[in-house]
């Protein structure tokens, strides 16, 4: 999560790594993680992180860092 969060330059710093933390923590308990590249639950947690925190970041920029489609 911190390696895309400065890979983006998404602002917010600690806040928005707790709280996205917290969404990948979740998706662990809730075996949402089993099959998935953890690269792809851990930008899918980012980005629900940027949306709750109001941070103008699209789906698209996270599949574009990732190479993956959206």
């Amino acid at each position: 999560i911190w390696q895309i969060v400065t890979s983006l330059h998404v602002g917010g710093g600690d806040t928005i790594i707790d709280m996205a933390h917290k969404f990948y923590t979740l998706a662990v308990d809730h075996n949402f993680t089993r099959g998935r590249r953890t690269t792809h639950v851990a930008a899918a947690c980012l980005y629900i992180a940027c949306r709750q925190s109001k941070k103008a970041y699209l789906l698209i920029d996270f599949s574009d860092y990732l190479k993956i489609s959206v």
